[in-house]
């Protein structure tokens, strides 16, 4: 029996090995864990109470920039995305097509800063609208540069050695690394800045009577250049803001060095970075129905099975949802459903924190060659911290074994 588990972990390890891609699936073991999924609802509740709250403020007044942009994460709700058990018997095909199509709610945690970056690049706005574009994109900066960082800290152990981390350390790494965090993503809105200078001074050049026009004219492919440079430069940014998260949460980076990282892997493979992100927001899809559908039919069954010891009417006058002036028991009721329907919210959190995670892991892997447990001697296996078991044992026990059998280098004579 010893034998055949180990002669099946030996193909799992040879199977990751050949394909690397498939530890993308432990990503779901990974982000329905229970601190991560605490840690994911108060980061979507701290974003939407953060956003109604700068709507408050007084030179916000008349504004609302997030209209049209992103929904508030906190919307998200099983009843939405549920199916009928039935539904996948009888029309398979087409449920499997409506669950792989929720790719919009998985990024909401990053289409929150994505969203504000879109308008500050937009058309000109008034400057009360700036302040209050670039309120919302600090305060998303601050909450995701906490809890991101600290989600992403817990994947990052438990992907490469199996291990737990509290949420208490995980935080106070965060909170530590919370200046990296926050001016990772202002490294690149600098070059950005600093090119459109460039842009700006061919404007002023083009103000001179006459020859200024002709001159702008002639010399319209520099700023288109430079428009191509700063496209880059977003798009990375796009993409590599949660990379640069998940880099100070595993290697402990700095800023400089979480931006460089998240460019390097970005740039050097693009295409695979690209079928990663792909797989990943099409399992994270299948995953949220799931999980929507599980979490629709509980309370039903919880509603049935007190019912059957209190009565029926009694259980419905107790359930009385839609009523206007709940009692006690009621009020009660009514917070338990919202923390079950909040579940939801946290695992669109935990597994857009976890994958991105492992989605660096891989793209380390295959960009500089680094083994998949290695991580941060604070957070990982190294220097008297935490073991390499499970999977990540069984991949060193293989590479161990492949070094012992290796042939020795031949002795060299004079």
């Amino acid at each position: 029996m010893q034998l055949e588990e180990q002669f099946h972990v030996s193909d799992r390890t040879k199977l990751r090995q050949w394909m690397p891609w498939l530890s993308l699936f432990r990503s779901f073991r990974i982000s329905i864990g229970p601190r991560a999924l605490l840690l994911g609802i108060v980061a979507a509740l701290l974003i939407d109470l953060g956003g109604q709250l700068i709507q408050q403020l007084p030179f916000a007044a008349g504004t609302n920039p997030s209209a049209g942009y992103f929904q508030p994460i906190t919307s998200v709700t099983p009843r939405a995305y549920a199916i009928p058990p039935q539904a996948l018997a009888i029309r398979p095909i087409e449920t499997l097509q409506v669950s792989a199509s929720h790719s919009e709610v998985m990024v909401r945690p990053l289409w929150t800063v994505v969203a504000s970056c879109q308008l500050l690049f937009g058309e000109q706005r008034s400057w009360s609208m700036l302040a209050t574009v670039w309120s919302h994109l600090l305060w998303a900066l601050i909450v995701w540069g906490l809890f991101g960082v600290a989600i992403s800290r817990m994947a990052a152990v438990r992907f490469a050695a199996d291990k737990s981390v509290g949420i208490r350390p995980s935080l106070r790494f965060s909170i530590e690394k919370l200046p990296a965090a926050l001016a990772a993503p202002i490294l690149p809105l600098l070059g950005v800045g600093f090119l459109w200078l460039l842009c700006l001074g061919g404007g002023l050049v083009g103000r001179i009577p006459a020859v200024g026009p002709v001159i702008v004219g002639v010399m319209w492919w520099l700023p288109l250049l430079l428009a191509t440079m700063m496209t880059l430069i977003l798009l990375g940014l796009a993409a590599g803001w949660p990379l640069m998260l998940s880099s100070i949460g595993t290697e402990d980076a700095d800023s400089f060095d979480a931006f460089s990282r998240a460019y390097s892997y970005l740039f050097s493979r693009p295409w695979y970075a690209l079928f990663l992100m792909t797989l990943a927001l099409l399992y994270g899809s299948l995953l949220l129905t799931f999980v929507a559908t599980v979490l629709q039919l509980l309370m039903p069954l919880a509603e049935w099975s007190i019912a059957s010891g209190m009565g029926v009417e009694q259980t419905r006058e107790l359930l009385q949802l839609g009523g206007d002036n709940p009692g006690m028991a009621t009020s009660a009721a009514r917070f338990w459903h919202k923390v079950a329907s909040l579940g939801l919210v946290g695992f669109v959190v935990s597994y857009f924190w976890t994958a991105t995670t492992i989605i660096y892991f891989l793209l380390r892997k295959s960009v500089d060659g680094m083994p998949l447990e290695t991580v941060s001697e604070r957070v990982s296996n190294t220097a008297h911290a935490l073991p390499v078991v499970g999977v990540a044992a069984a991949e060193q026990r293989e590479a161990n074994s492949t070094d012992e059998n290796a042939d020795p280098a031949p002795e060299t004579t004079d």
